[in-house]
């Protein structure tokens, strides 16, 4: 809590506006290879969270410490998917040249990697308290030439994905 002023001459009030209210954290060590055109869920990057505050921001975090492309100057798009009761939308800007959903991929060879990069979407769904909220990462690439080997490297050696929700109290 932080103490919130009311206006001139009023006497100030306690506020949660603005603390994190909770955080879900997801780690692991395993590799999804995708070399789908539409998108496809990355294998443990989603988590469900329950709201404790009505209307909160929630901040989602994935951060993959490995991306292994076996093609090169082609497009690998990170999408952000929020499902409440059954209903999915996409969440932030999947354009194809979206600096926050979309990776190009450039090299001299045919085998790139990757690390250090992530994705990060505020998003206020307008919920009520209670609600049960699934966030999922989803990717797709531009052509099936192209597979992307996230977490981890093209010999299958897992380095790790993180995946964080937290949520943010209005």
């Amino acid at each position: 809590h932080f103490l919130k002023s009311a206006g001139a001459g009023a006497a100030p009030s306690f506020s949660a506006s603005g603390k994190v209210l909770q955080v879900v954290h997801v780690y692991n060590a395993s590799i999804s290879s995708i070399n789908a055109t539409s998108y496809a869920d990355v294998t443990n990057a989603a988590s469900d969270i329950v709201s404790i505050g009505a209307s909160s921001t929630f901040l989602v975090e994935y951060n993959p410490t490995g991306f292994h492309f076996n093609n090169v100057s082609n497009m690998c798009h990170l999408l952000l998917v929020r499902t409440i009761g059954g209903s999915a939308t996409s969440v932030g800007t999947a354009a194809h040249n979206s600096a926050t959903a979309s990776m190009q991929v450039d090299g001299a060879d045919d085998n790139v990697r990757m690390g250090g990069f992530g994705l990060r979407q505020l998003d206020s769904p307008s919920q009520a308290a209670g609600v049960t909220i699934n966030y999922k990462v989803q990717v797709k690439v531009d052509n099936t030439d192209l597979t992307c080997k996230i977490g981890g490297n093209e010999n299958g050696q897992g380095f790790g994905q993180s995946f964080t929700i937290m949520e943010i109290g209005a």
